[in-house]
């Protein structure tokens, strides 16, 4: 089976008649004969926030996933939380492996979906993301050969040239937008490029395929809520194994396998990370006597800081945790200096259970771009 080139499955506002909506590239459906049961899993969609939000901030991919590895027809949806409004969709008929097409459309739904600007940094908090697998496929005897809300369709037909042009929809998108059969056609057609008028005759023309959909989403709310489960588990097997002289295969299959495990192994490469102990350490680069208290970079040195007080007995230092836990919104309790008190080189340590690492980072590279 040849794959597919990437398509949109969804569509902005539009009018039925309106002949500016974007062009799909075509190619063939996959036949029948995928696994039977339930595929679709949250853990999906928290993979997919892993690779945009290391996408976004430049930061590690995530390691691989622990869901199963088979071939789908993948489609991935992100969308505002509060409005549901379509900030970009794409994916392939073409069935990929799932943790590649995952990693692959996570990133090009996000940023190069044609019809929408890029998602951004400062986006992400605002989003859901839903994973689509695509199942069941089935040729229909006309275009009439489906349910709305049941099925989604892809259509294909040739222009006066002879050449062939094709567009989908997934099952959520005509009752969303309050199409009957007949209109979720004449949309499709206006999709796929055709411009002349719609008469019954160029809609019986149309080869259509029907196919149901596997959909699971998540917002970013959710998506930290697992991440912070995650480092709790991560910094409970961690802990436990340091306490003892050696760790059970059952506890170190407590440690998760994904990014925020990276975290907890307490990389001396990483910048914010969690310790043995659970707290949250950032290295910090230094740089007393400044005209005011900046954040001025991340590099492989360490968060740089700008501090005002100058470094005299022990003022910048002083300073430096105040304002970190400023930053934090943190209790100045809540924040100290564990290491390089005499050095500009520097750790601070977040009190466990405050902030997650991610939120920690987050926190960090907002006050960053604030100034």
């Amino acid at each position: 089976m040849n794959e597919m080139a990437s398509q949109n499955c969804g569509t902005k506002k539009q009018k039925l008649n309106n002949s500016s909506s974007l062009a799909c590239n075509g190619s063939a459906v996959p036949p029948n004969g995928l696994k039977n049961g339930t595929v679709a899993r949250p853990e999906m969609c928290f993979f997919c926030f892993d690779v945009l939000n290391s996408h976004l901030n430049c930061l590690e991919p995530p390691k691989a996933p622990d869901f199963c590895n088979d071939p789908y027809p993948i489609f991935v949806t992100w969308e505002t939380s509060k409005e549901r409004r379509l900030r970009g969709c794409i994916g392939t008929f073409g069935a990929k492996n799932l943790h590649l097409g995952l990693r692959e459309y996570a990133v090009t739904s996000a940023v190069k979906d044609s019809r929408f600007s890029p998602i951004t940094q400062d986006e992400l908090p605002k989003l859901r993301v839903a994973v689509s697998l695509l199942r069941h496929f089935e040729d229909g005897s006309d275009y009439l050969d489906w349910e709305v809300g049941v099925h989604g369709i892809s259509i294909e037909y040739h222009s006066d040239r002879g050449v062939r042009h094709s567009a989908t929809y997934l099952p959520e998108v005509a009752p969303k937008q309050g199409w009957d059969q007949i209109q979720t056609i004449d949309s499709l057609l206006r999709k796929g490029g055709f411009k002349g008028a719609v008469t019954p005759e160029i809609r019986s023309a149309i080869k259509l395929t029907r196919y149901k959909s596997e959909k699971i989403s998540v917002t970013y709310d959710e998506y930290m809520e697992h991440c912070r489960l995650l480092q709790s588990q991560a910094t409970g097997a961690i802990s436990e194994c340091s306490t003892s002289e050696g760790c059970s295969s059952d506890m170190m299959d407590m440690v998760p396998q994904k990014q925020l495990t990276d975290w907890a192994e307490n990389s001396e490469n990483n910048v914010i990370f969690v310790t043995k102990t659970g707290d949250i350490a950032v290295k910090i680069h230094a740089k007393p006597g400044a005209k005011k208290n900046n954040i001025t970079d991340i590099s492989d040195e360490g968060v740089g800081v700008q501090i005002s007080a100058p470094p005299v007995e022990g003022e910048a230092n002083t300073e430096l945790v105040r304002y970190i836990a400023e930053v934090l919104g943190l209790r100045k309790g809540d924040v100290s200096l564990d290491k390089g008190s005499r050095s500009r080189n520097k750790t601070i340590l977040v009190a466990q259970g405050k902030l997650s690492a991610e939120e920690v980072t987050e926190k960090i590279k907002r006050e960053m771009g604030s100034n």
